[in-house]
C-alpha cells in the first residue's frame, strides 16, 4: 500500500496530499478528521478504501469540521472494496456525503443490487477497479532463470481465515492450503503452507518467500455471499444454535457454508488480488483453483489449474515439475500480465485523473494547467546550485537534447537582489529559483514523502546530520568532525552545510508541481540530495554531474572538510543511476572512493559556437592584425590559476609577446593590473581587456595567437582539469599553451595543437613562450591542427552523444508525453499553517503535504492525549496471546465497526 500511495502522489497530474490517519486522527473512536483541516484549499478529496472498509469510519470524517463533505465544491472521489461488508451503509453514506466518483470493485451488472440509484443518487459515477495494480519496483523483482532455478520450497501458501457467513469464496483462502497440506503429507515436499494470521508476511519478507517458493497456490479474492434480503444474520445465528460455536474444522466449515448454498454468488464479486501479480513478479509458478480473476489469468497459459475436488492433483504436480511447463507458464504471466502497462499503477492514476479532472470540469473547478513543453517525449530537468548562467556547461545540456528527449533547467538565486537572467527567455529556462531556509518542519515533511525509498533516505540522512551539526556548539562540532577549535574555517564549514540544506529544500519544492517529468540531472554535488529526493517522490531517474572532486572544491578547505565532503558524495552517489564528471582522471578516482562507475563527459563548446568564416557577410570582425604575438587568457580572473606567476615570467618574454587577460572586474583583476605595475610592464606588454558574454567568447578569441591554460596542478580538481577554455580557444582557431596537468595534456597532445610545460619551471615557460612567439609557421600549423580537432573530436556534440543515449535507455519504459506545471497556491492540511508555509512555497507554488508538529491543534486536550492512548491500546493489544487475540478479534472488530446496518 505505501508504493501504491508514492505512485499516486508521484505519477498523478495533481499536486496530493497524502493525510495518514494512523499518526494524524482526531481520536480513538471512528476516524475523524481534526477539525483544522481545511477542505477548501484542495479541488479534490480522496478517500483509499484503507479508511472506507468500515463505512462508519467514511460517514465520521467529517464530523469535526467546518466545511462538510456533502458541501465541498471540489471532487469528491470514494475507493471501495471488500463490498460485501455493511453495503447498505456504504451506498448511504455516498448518498448522504455527495460522493461523485466511487471505485468499485463490482462489475458494472451488479452494482444497482448494492448501489441503487435510489439511494446513491444520479450524480455519482462508478468506476470499476482492480484491489491492485502492478508497480515499478514489482516489474524488476522477476529473477534471472525464473524458470528453471531451483527454489527451496515446493509449494507454499500464506492463505487467511475469513468469516464463513462471506462464502464458500472466502473459505477456499484457507481451504486449499489445508488440503493441499493434508494430501501430500508424507511425499517428500518441501511445503511452507499456513493460513494462521501469525504465520503471515509483510513487506520484503514476503517477496523473499515467494522468491523461494517453486510453486505457490491461490484462489481469487472477494467475496460469494452478499446479505441482499437482510436476514443473514438471522441465519447465522440459526446455524450456530444448530452446529454449535464456529469452529475451524473442514465438516463443520461445510456444514456451515451448506446452509447457505442458495446464497452463494448472489453477486458476482470474484476477482484477482494484488498476490496474483506479486507471484507472477516474483516467478513463482501459481496453482490455483478454476476461476475468471478479473479475465486476465487464464489457466494452462498463465497458471496450471487445480480442480476443487483435488482429483487432477497428482497430475497437476507433474505438471508442476516439467521445467519446460513451469518456464513456459511462468515467463508467460511475465510477459503478458506483468509487463503489461493496463494493469500497471501508471495507467491507473492517469485514469484516476481522468476522472477526478472530468469532475471538476463539470463542476467549473478546472485548473489551468501550464503546458511546459507541449509535445510528447521523454522530460528531464537539470537542477543547478547557484545562478544557472555561471556554467555553460548546463546550457550546452539543454540545448543538446533534442528528437525524444527535452531537458528543462532550473537555478537558485543564492542572494543579493533578484535580478534578470541572461538566459530569461531561453526555451526550457524555468528561472533562478529564490533559496529559501530549510527548517526542521520541512525536514518532516520530506521524511513523510519519500517513504522507504533507498534513495530518498539516503538523501535525508544526510540532510538530518546536517541540521544536527549546525546546532551543535563549537567543541562538540570539532570533535563531532576532527577539526581543531582554532581552525579559521569553522565558520565557512557552518555556512556549507546550511547551504546544502537550504538548496535541497530550495530546489525540491518547485518541481514537485511539474508532471511529466521523467528524470533529474544533478550538476554538482549540493544538487544531489534534492535529486534523490525527487527520485523518491516522483520516480524520476537520476544522473548526477559531478563535474569534478567537490571536496576540494574549495582551495582553502581543510582536511576534516574535505573528509566530510567525502564521505557525504560516497554515500549518495550510489543512488544515482547514471554518473559523469568532467576527464577519465576525474572518473576513476571518484569510481574508486564510491565504488560507483562515472564517465567522463568533457567540458567542450558546441559547434554553434564556432565562429563563421572571415568572408561571410555575418561574420564579426577578426581583431585587428598587429606586430604582436598575442596570448590570451580569458575566464574568470581569480586565485589559484596560475596567474601571477605569468606576469612574473612576461617580464623577461620577448618584445612582441602580448599577455591579454580578459574576465570580469574585481579585486583580484585590480590586484593584478597593481603587480603588472608594479612589475614594470608596460601597457603594450600586459593589457586587461573587458570581459564579454559567454556567447562570445570564441568569436572575440579569433585573430588571437596563443590561447592559455595556466591552470597549476596543485590540487586533485587542477591536475585533472578540463577547462571550457580550452575546447573554446580550439573553435577559435588559436594555438594551446598549457600548464602541464593529466586532461590537458592528453587532448593537446592527441591534436598536436600547442605546447605544455610546467608553468613551475619558469625557464621552460619562458622558452615555451618565446618559441610560440618567434615559430610563426609551427604556431600556425598548431592553430589550424586545434581548430580540425574541434570540429571533428572535442566538441559538445561529439563528446555528449553517449550520455544522451544512456538517459534515454534509462527511461525507454515509460510513456512519452508532454512537460506541465499544476500551479497551486499555498496551503498546509491545517488551517493554522505555522511553519509550513513560508516564501518558498508561495514561489514555489506547491503544496505542503503534512502540518507542522508545532501548530497548535496537535496540543490540544484531544489530540495528543487521545492519540497517546489510542498507541497505547495497540500496543497492549500486541502483546496479548494469538490464543487470546484470536477469541477477542470478533469483539474487538464488532466494538471498531459500530452498528450494523
Amino acid at each position: 500500500m505505501p508504493e501504491t500511495l508514492a505512485a499516486i502522489q508521484g505519477l498523478s497530474s495533481l499536486t496530493v496530499t497524502c493525510l495518514n490517519l494512523f499518526h494524524h486522527r482526531f481520536d480513538t473512536g471512528n476516524l475523524r478528521l481534526n477539525p483544522q483541516v481545511d477542505l477548501d484549499a484542495y479541488d479534490a478529496v480522496v478517500v483509499h478504501n484503507s479508511a472506507s472498509y468500515n463505512p462508519a469510519n467514511v460517514a465520521s470524517l467529517d464530523s469535526l469540521l467546518a466545511r462538510k463533505f456533502a458541501d465541498f465544491g471540489g471532487a469528491r472521489v470514494l475507493f471501495k472494496q471488500d463490498e460485501n461488508y455493511r453495503f447498505r451503509h456504504t451506498a448511504e453514506v455516498i448518498g448522504r456525503m455527495n460522493f461523485d466518483v466511487v471505485l468499485t470493485c463490482l462489475p458494472d451488472g451488479e452494482l444497482s443490487k448494492i448501489y441503487p440509484r435510489s439511494v446513491v443518487g444520479n450524480g455519482v459515477r462508478f468506476v470499476r477497479m482492480l484491489t491492485g495494480y502492478v508497480t515499478p519496483s514489482l516489474r524488476t523483482r522477476f529473477p534471472a532463470f525464473a524458470g528453471t532455478a531451483v527454489r527451496p520450497i515446493d509449494i507454499g501458501y500464506r492463505g487467511s481465515i475469513q468469516p464463513l457467513d462471506f462464502g464458500r469464496l472466502c473459505y477456499e483462502k484457507r481451504q486449499i492450503g489445508e488440503e493441499v497440506k493434508r494430501r501430500l503429507a508424507g511425499r517428500g515436499l518441501a511445503m511452507d503452507i499456513s493460513s494462521r494470521w501469525e504465520d503471515r508476511f509483510g513487506g520484503e519478507a514476503w517477496f523473499d518467500f515467494l522468491t523461494r517458493c517453486s510453486c505457490i497456490l491461490g484462489v481469487e479474492s472477494g467475496a460469494s455471499i452478499f446479505d441482499l434480503d437482510g436476514d443473514l444474520d438471522r441465519r447465522v445465528q440459526g446455524i450456530v444454535q444448530r452446529l454449535g460455536p464456529i469452529r475451524d474444522d473442514s465438516a463443520y466449515c461445510e456444514a456451515f457454508l451448506d446452509s447457505l448454498r442458495d446464497l452463494e454468488g448472489n453477486v458476482a464479486y470474484n476477482q484477482v488480488s494484488p498476490r496474483h501479480f506479486e507471484a507472477a513478479a516474483c516467478g513463482a509458478l501459481q496453482i490455483m483453483y478454476p476461476g475468471e480473476y478479473s479475465g486476465i489469468f487464464l489457466a494452462g497459459r498463465h497458471y496450471i489449474a487445480l480442480a476443487r475436488d483435488f482429483a487432477d492433483l497428482d497430475d497437476v504436480l507433474e505438471r508442476a515439475r516439467d521445467p519446460v511447463v513451469r518456464r513456459t507458464i511462468v515467463e508467460c504471466a511475465l510477459d503478458e500480465i506483468v509487463m503489461n502497462r493496463d494493469y500497471w499503477i501508471e495507467s491507473f492514476v492517469a485514469r484516476l485523473d481522468e476522472w477526478i479532472l472530468l469532475s471538476l470540469e463539470e463542476k467549473g473547478r478546472k485548473r489551468r494547467e501550464r503546458v511546459l513543453v507541449k509535445h510528447d517525449a521523454h522530460h528531464g530537468l537539470l537542477l543547478a546550485p547557484h545562478r544557472a548562467h555561471l556554467d555553460p556547461r548546463l546550457r550546452w545540456i539543454l540545448e543538446g537534447a533534442t528528437g525524444e528527449m527535452t531537458i528543462s533547467l532550473m537555478g537558485l538565486e543564492l542572494g543579493g537582489a533578484p535580478e534578470v537572467s541572461p538566459l530569461a527567455g531561453l526555451e526550457g529556462f524555468l528561472g533562478d529559483q529564490p533559496l529559501v531556509a530549510a527548517d526542521a518542519s520541512w525536514l518532516t515533511l520530506i521524511s513523510s514523502m519519500v517513504g522507504s525509498d533507498p534513495a530518498g533516505n539516503a538523501a535525508l540522512r544526510e540532510l538530518l546530520e546536517l541540521e544536527r551539526s549546525l546546532a551543535l556548539p563549537t567543541v562538540a562540532l570539532c570533535e563531532r568532525y576532527g577539526a581543531s577549535t582554532s581552525s579559521g574555517r569553522l565558520d565557512d564549514f557552518r555556512w556549507y552545510l546550511k547551504y546544502l540544506l537550504d538548496v535541497t529544500r530550495s530546489l525540491v519544492m518547485p518541481v514537485l508541481s511539474l508532471r511529466g517529468l521523467q528524470f533529474v540531472v544533478a550538476a554538482d554535488l549540493p544538487a544531489l540530495p534534492a535529486a534523490l529526493i525527487l527520485k523518491a517522490v516522483l520516480g524520476t531517474k537520476v544522473l548526477y554531474d559531478a563535474h569534478e572532486y567537490w571536496a576540494e572544491n574549495d582551495g582553502r578547505a581543510e582536511p576534516f572538510e574535505i573528509a566530510f565532503w567525502q564521505g557525504v558524495e560516497r554515500r549518495l552517489a550510489p543512488h544515482a543511476d547514471l554518473r559523469q564528471v568532467v576527464s577519465p582522471g576525474l572518473a576513476e578516482l571518484l569510481g574508486d572512493e564510491t565504488g560507483c562507475h562515472f564517465d567522463a563527459v568533457p567540458n567542450c563548446t558546441p559547434k554553434r559556437a564556432f565562429p563563421l568564416r572571415s568572408d561571410s557577410p555575418q561574420a564579426s570582425p577578426a581583431q585587428p592584425r598587429t606586430s604582436k604575438v598575442r596570448f590570451l587568457f580569458q575566464g574568470l580572473l581569480t586565485p589559484g590559476r596560475g596567474l601571477e606567476d605569468l606576469l612574473h615570467v612576461w617580464k623577461t618574454v620577448p618584445d612582441n609577446a602580448q599577455l591579454c587577460l580578459r574576465g570580469p572586474d574585481g579585486d583580484f583583476k585590480n590586484s593584478l593590473v597593481r603587480k603588472a605595475s608594479d612589475l614594470g610592464l608596460s601597457r603594450d606588454a600586459v593589457v586587461f581587456l573587458p570581459p564579454v558574454g559567454e556567447d562570445e567568447l570564441v568569436s572575440e578569441a579569433r585573430g588571437f595567437d596563443v590561447g592559455l591554460i595556466p591552470y597549476p596542478p596543485s590540487n586533485t580538481n587542477n591536475a585533472n582539469c578540463c577547462p571550457n577554455k580550452m575546447s573554446q580557444y580550439m573553435a577559435a582557431g588559436l594555438a594551446l599553451l598549457a600548464n602541464d596537468t593529466n586532461y590537458v595534456r592528453q587532448i593537446v597532445m592527441a591534436a598536436e595543437c600547442g605546447v605544455v610545460v610546467d608553468f613551475g619551471r619558469a625557464d621552460r615557460l619562458l622558452a615555451a613562450i618565446q618559441f610560440l612567439a618567434s615559430h610563426d609557421a609551427e604556431r600556425t600549423a598548431m592553430a589550424e591542427s586545434a581548430e580540425r580537432y574541434f570540429l571533428a573530436v572535442f566538441n559538445w556534440e561529439s563528446v555528449s552523444h553517449v550520455m544522451y543515449r544512456r538517459l534515454l535507455e534509462l527511461v525507454a519504459n515509460k510513456p512519452t508525453m508532454g512537460l506541465s506545471s499544476w500551479a497551486v497556491g499555498p496551503f498546509s492540511v491545517y488551517r493554522d499553517q505555522g511553519a509550513t508555509a513560508d516564501a518558498a512555497g508561495r514561489r514555489a507554488e506547491t503544496s505542503e503535504l503534512s502540518p507542522s508538529p508545532e501548530t497548535s491543534t496537535d496540543r490540544r486536550a484531544n489530540g495528543d492525549f487521545q492519540h497517546l492512548i489510542h498507541r497505547i491500546s495497540r500496543a497492549a493489544w500486541r502483546r496479548l496471546p494469538e490464543s487470546l487475540r484470536k477469541r477477542l478479534r470478533p469483539l474487538r472488530s464488532r466494538a471498531a465497526g459500530g452498528r450494523k446496518s
